[in-house]
């Protein structure tokens, strides 16, 4: 019978666990100066050593020679999940007494141990608060927040890392070498992001490949695993952080996806990779990296055991959508919408517009070449038409940088008439007339602002109250500091 690639290849030696250095030379170091706990306690996600370096530390120990998949009558290994219960616990504390047949020491190497019910837990714990000179525990789990500190406190404790994917990439290629394995380095590439740092899972999927041909290609890989194709991904992705997907868009580029067998948890990850690799190999100043964070933390706050993941990732993708349709400004028939960004973070909320250079100009008029003049004539075009939007902005602090223009509000009822959509057209009509269409303007939330006092003319104070009395009506007005507009 065949034997697995991942049984062929696990490491025999200390020196031959990639990926774990750190722990390695202290264990190594451990075992040569004979300081040699009496529990120890290795956590890590799945196929990443763990239990590979138990048992090599079991038999370096006892100095006993290490074969993969060796068995010694003083090195037994139990799985937790199946020896869970406080029985099974009693009489391992009933064994433990009992001194090694040939060994200097017995060692119990317990997988999964998170799985041991509490009742378990406390049954182990009174062997390691006293256990015998001649006994050596070895946990390992997945899980560790699911043991208790007690047993922890009791215990060297090693958390072994997902292995990198240069290493795994290295570690296959060894493999394929060895066993005369033609594959593609895409092909290499894909097993390796896709193993989710799990030496193990990376070899089995290769293993499963070489079973049907000996040259594997990046197809074969993505047919295999179920990846979506390039193609659709990076339509979904470019659409959400250019602008330009609309729900319907993208419930439809779904449906197909998960029509051709692609699982709701492989499509989270395919998105997921990609968008790490946009927000590394994109230029910050065109991307908005803060976009694709935001939507990073939204996927990966997605348990990998839910059951309505399908679901999730709609309402993840489309509420990105959704809040940027609420900003972006709907252009008329002779304009064209150049650039949106929007920032949001609890404290602060951004929203940039930028008028085309090719859209239709309403007057030929010599064009403001000082960024402050042609701010002030946006200014006094407000003032003469459109009252309430020049009230609201002179409740704003503005800063000027070679083409853009940053208007800060305190309160956050300021900003959101100011981004109004309605306000939004205008004040692009009036850049439109001022032959200013290369000006960026954006505006800012941020409660922690301080607006200078300055006493504004008598004929705007009357301007501005009338504007309050057209917002809310002839209601009592109360003063602003009373209210947490902010």
């Amino acid at each position: 019978m065949r034997q697995a690639l991942y049984r062929k290849y696990r490491s025999n030696d200390l020196s031959d666990i990639v990926g774990q250095e750190p722990i390695v030379s202290t264990l190594l170091n451990a075992i040569k100066e004979n300081k040699i706990s009496h529990a120890y306690l290795f956590t890590g996600p799945r196929g990443v050593g763990k239990t590979s370096v138990a048992r090599i530390i079991a038999h370096n120990i006892n100095k006993l020679s290490y074969v993969n998949e060796d068995n010694h009558i003083d090195i037994i290994e139990i799985d937790g999940a199946s020896n869970r219960g406080i029985e099974e616990i009693r009489d391992l504390r009933e064994k433990t007494s009992i001194a090694p047949t040939s060994s200097e020491f017995k060692v119990y190497i317990i997988d999964e141990v998170h799985m041991l019910t509490n009742f378990a837990f406390n049954a182990l714990l009174k062997i390691l608060e006293e256990p015998p000179k001649h006994i050596i525990f070895i946990l390992a789990t997945t899980d560790v927040n699911k043991v208790p500190a007690t047993i922890i406190s009791r215990t060297q404790k090693f958390t072994f890392k997902q292995i990198p994917i240069e290493t795994i990439i290295k570690r296959l290629s060894y493999i394929c070498q060895k066993e005369k394995i033609d594959i593609e380095p895409d092909a290499l590439n894909i097993i390796a992001e896709n193993s989710e740092g799990s030496l193990r899972d990376s070899i089995n999927m290769l293993d499963q490949l070489a079973s049907s041909s000996t040259k594997i290609k990046a197809d074969d890989v993505a047919n295999l695993i179920g990846l979506p194709p390039d193609s659709k991904i990076n339509f979904i992705i470019d659409g959400l952080i250019d602008n330009n997907l609309s729900v319907n868009q993208l419930f439809i580029t779904l449906d197909e996806l998960y029509q051709q067998g692609t699982d709701a948890k492989t499509l989270a990850k395919s998105i997921i990779i990609k968008l790490k690799q946009k927000l590394i190999s994109d230029d910050p100043k065109i991307v908005d990296q803060r976009k694709i964070i935001e939507l990073l933390k939204e996927l990966l706050n997605i348990p990998g055991n839910s059951s309505n993941i399908n679901d999730q990732i709609r309402v993840i993708l489309a509420d990105q959508i959704v809040s940027k349709a609420s900003v972006i400004l709907t252009p008329k028939k002779t304009e064209e919408v150049k650039e949106v960004k929007i920032q949001k973070s609890p404290e602060k909320e951004i929203v940039t517009y930028k008028g085309k250079e090719n859209i239709k100009k309403l007057e030929k008029k010599s064009p403001p070449t000082n960024l402050e003049d042609a701010w002030n004539q946006v200014i006094n075009y407000l003032k003469k038409s459109h009252s309430t939007l020049y009230s609201t902005l002179m409740m704003s602090q503005t800063v000027f940088d070679k083409n853009s223009i940053e208007v800060t509000f305190n309160k956050k009822f300021y900003a959101d008439q100011f981004n109004n959509a309605k306000n939004h057209d205008i004040i692009r009509q009036i850049l439109i007339e001022i032959d200013r269409q290369d000006i960026s303007i954006t505006a800012i939330y941020n409660k922690d602002l301080e607006l200078p006092k300055k006493s504004a003319p008598k004929n705007d104070i009357i301007e501005a109250s009338d504007n309050i009395k057209e917002i809310f009506g002839e209601a009592e007005l109360i003063n602003d500091e009373s209210l947490n507009l902010g």
